[in-house]
């Protein structure tokens, strides 16, 4: 993900990016930054390096003469809060482009402490991940840009107390959850309902050699309970060679039912998880047939691709 951090002229952006860098040395997510016209200049080598690249710049860079350029590398735009003013004329600019745009919390960014910003910007960038499941005429179909994220909740109730806190914790982030019982005849079916996030409870039946290829052109994760069978240990090759992720739930928090609080420590990972697979493409129907899973070829984008260079 491409992230510009715009200010009035990219002194106090570039010292915000500087502590977010720094801090997220010891975090799942890997940051780097650079101005924006660096990353412009050759956004494959630098999209390459990192799973979020910040730029830091004026708010001002972004103009209509090189509004195409900017949105084809750029995933969102973070305001600083003293340019705030200029937010609704970036929107204007943006409009025909699936970027976000969105104001820096106040308190956030003048504090420029290095961890308390990194936890509030994986925060906001498991939001932002979400808001873009949308295309508009000048984007891009793939995986995770032409839907909202769905999850597979391997051996867990939706009923239980863990899950409740659990839900209850990404609607206090703003995100709009859907929950369903897996079945893969509705796993394509059209929903009516405005979600971010779908989450589909199942067991690990489901992900069997004849019906995991259906499933892996739509399932972007999986969040497995502890205590699963030995036998999920083929289920996890399986996942393995579809390059589907797997995270796993803390026992101890699981038993205790404290949903709200895994959610915290799996924050980083979920969305490490949701940028690794934003730029898989569709796998195709030819592929998903191939007798060997061994063999298959997912054609990841690469960023030279992404940016429309290719």
């Amino acid at each position: 993900m491409f992230v510009f951090i715009g200010c009035s002229g990219g002194g106090t952006s570039s010292m915000f990016c500087q502590k977010i860098a720094l801090a997220a040395k010891t975090s799942a997510v890997a940051i780097k930054f650079y101005d924006v016209e660096t990353v412009l200049s050759n956004p494959g080598t630098y999209g390459n390096e990192a799973d979020v690249v910040l730029a830091y710049g004026g708010i001002d860079f972004i103009r209509p003469d090189n509004v195409d350029e900017f949105a084809r590398v750029f995933d969102a735009v973070l305001v600083a809060p003293q340019v705030r003013y200029r937010t609704k004329a970036k929107k204007a600019l943006l409009h025909d482009y699936p970027v976000v745009v969105q104001e820096l919390d106040s308190l956030l960014f003048g504090r420029m402490q290095g961890d308390v910003a990194l936890g509030g910007l994986l925060d906001l960038l498991l939001v932002l991940d979400e808001e873009r499941g949308y295309v508009t005429a000048k984007g891009r179909l793939n995986k995770a840009g032409d839907k909202n994220m769905e999850i597979f909740i391997m051996g867990g109730n939706r009923q239980q107390p863990f899950f409740r806190s659990f839900i209850q914790g990404l609607n206090k982030r703003g995100i709009r959850v859907l929950e369903e019982s897996f079945h893969l005849e509705s796993l394509y079916a059209e929903v009516d309902q405005d979600y971010d996030l779908r989450l589909l409870y199942g067991n690990s039946s489901a992900f069997n050699e004849r019906d995991l290829p259906k499933l892996a052109k739509r399932i972007d994760l999986v969040l497995a309970v502890p205590l699963l069978s030995v036998s999920f240990d083929q289920k996890r090759a399986y996942l393995a060679e579809y390059r589907i992720p797997i995270i796993d739930f803390d026992g101890q928090n699981y038993s205790r039912g404290e949903g709200d609080v895994e959610l915290e420590r799996i924050t980083s990972e979920l969305i490490a998880a949701s940028l690794k697979t934003e730029y898989t493409s569709e796998i195709t129907i030819e592929n998903l047939e191939a007798p060997q899973i061994t063999q298959k070829k997912f054609g990841l984008f690469s960023w030279t691709k992404k940016v429309g260079l290719g």
